[in-house]
């Protein structure tokens, strides 16, 4: 401090307002004074600071208030006593407002981008039936929101159907606000109804089952349901005409829903109106029951295999010359009695097989081995015919014939034919009619292999009658 000031008549007044001022300032300023007397005794709160004549002047937030007179250029003398200008900028205008109907109502939600600036002092929220631009002259519905981080409030007691809007302001410490704002609007609904949920399950519902589900509530309005809270909402459809505010939806029912689960339905978008009903879901875990497995209609190529369960249940046949199987053949339908025809097959082999059945929830039955033979391939050649038949008198008896011939084959000239038709009649035969008609022999020799002779006689006929005889094999 200046020597000058100590020898002052006012020193010790000079003195307090240095100490006081230097303790409310914190740091130092540059502070250019008149000529003109003055002096300080007391300093308050405000924003004024040391007097300059009669009239206070500026220094930070504090008033100092004139009581005498004091040669002011001592006051240059003073170290730290200085002045600035009071803080009349206002905070950033408040961006990134929205409002949004609560679907509760008579509520609005308010969100809006956080105010940054490093002089935040608290919020003004204001509402109004009509746009806002500026906020002058309107009252705030709150100012409590001192925390900047806090960007959302939830505006109540509105009326359901009216339109409002709402502007934010923030409030700096020195009490500046930027009163230009833009607004958001919203318009808060009643909380639709909903009457009853109900769904059709009757006992238990097994895996595969569908489980029909009905809200009825208000109409117009987007209504889902979701099946034991899995998260996994399903839209439901309005009736039209009398059936108008009745939603319906369906669930299949899946593996693992068993047990007591909640069906929940919401009205609107945002499932603010929601309802609960309680049906019971059991899951099929039982396979089928296989039963009454045979095969049939056997050929050389082909077999059928048939079986039954005792639930609806699709159809699967491994098959193979094997118990390694290595052929399938199925059915995807969902049958009790079951049948498959197997084709491609070798003539006379013995084949493996086993039937399996899975009914809706998946579940597996498989029965065990059992096996069929196809028979042998078809013989579709004809023996050969039979080109020296010849017949002759018994020299033993009158009433008989001897037949002579060679032994035909089984194919053409080879192998062993299988029987004879040996007939004759007093008439020639030349075609199957008359063959037919003729009188066949009994006790008709076993065919012998071909190439062999073969000797018949035939007896019991009448002395001096011509006779015809002809031989099928």
């Amino acid at each position: 401090m200046d020597k000058n000031i100590r020898k002052h008549k006012n020193f010790s007044k000079i003195l307090v307002a240095y100490i006081l001022t230097a303790l409310l300032l914190g740091s130092v300023f540059t502070f250019a004074v008149s000529t003109v007397t003055a002096c300080i005794s007391s300093v308050n709160g405000g924003n004024c600071s040391i007097v300059d004549g009669n009239e206070p002047v500026c220094v930070n937030d504090y008033t100092a208030t004139p009581v005498c007179d004091v040669d002011a250029s001592l006051l240059e003398h003073i170290d730290g006593i200085g002045g600035g200008k009071q803080d009349n900028e206002p905070p950033s205008p408040i961006t990134g407002l929205t409002a949004t109907d609560a679907g509760i109502g008579g509520t609005v939600n308010l969100a809006w981008n956080a105010n940054a600036d490093s002089d935040f002092a608290y919020y003004n929220i204001y509402q109004n039936t009509s746009t806002i631009a500026d906020v002058t002259g309107m009252t705030p519905i709150n100012n409590s929101i001192t925390n900047n981080a806090t960007n959302t409030y939830q505006v109540t007691g509105l009326t359901d159907g009216t339109t409002y809007y709402f502007a934010i302001t923030a409030i700096d410490n020195n009490e500046n606000e930027n009163k230009t704002v833009t607004d958001a609007s919203a318009t808060p609904t009643t909380v639709p109804a909903i009457t009853s949920v109900t769904h059709d399950a009757t006992g238990s519902l097994k895996t595969g089952s569908v489980l029909t589900v009905t809200l009825n509530g208000d109409q117009g309005l987007t209504a889902t349901f979701d099946v034991g809270s899995v998260g996994k909402w399903q839209p439901m459809t309005e009736g039209t005409g009398a059936n108008k505010g009745k939603y319906t939806g369906s669930y299949i029912v899946q593996n693992g829903d068993d047990g007591a689960w909640t069906v929940t339905g919401h009205l609107n978008s945002t499932g603010t109106a929601s309802m609960d009903a309680t049906p019971n879901i059991a899951v099929d875990t039982a396979a089928p029951t296989i039963s009454s497995v045979q095969s049939s209609s056997v050929t050389d190529t082909t077999a059928t295999i048939s079986w039954t369960t005792n639930e609806d249940s699709d159809s699967l046949i491994e098959y193979g010359t094997t118990v390694s199987y290595g052929s399938t053949k199925s059915d995807a339908a969902m049958v009790t009695s079951h049948s498959i025809q197997l084709t491609g097959l070798t003539a006379s082999t013995l084949y493996h097989y086993r039937v399996k059945s899975a009914d809706s929830a998946d579940n597996l039955a498989t029965s065990t081995d059992y096996t069929f033979t196809t028979v042998a391939e078809p013989d579709t050649t004809a023996p050969a015919a039979i080109s020296n038949l010849a017949a002759t008198a018994s020299t033993t008896s009158g009433a008989t014939m001897v037949l002579t011939w060679s032994t035909p084959g089984d194919d053409g000239s080879t192998g062993t034919a299988t029987s004879y038709d040996i007939r004759f009649s007093t008439v020639i035969i030349d075609t199957d009619t008359k063959f037919n008609s003729a009188t066949q022999c009994t006790d008709e020799p076993a065919p012998k292999a071909a190439g062999g002779s073969e000797v018949f006689d035939v007896t019991g006929l009448t002395e001096g009658t011509t006779y015809y005889f002809a031989i099928k094999t």
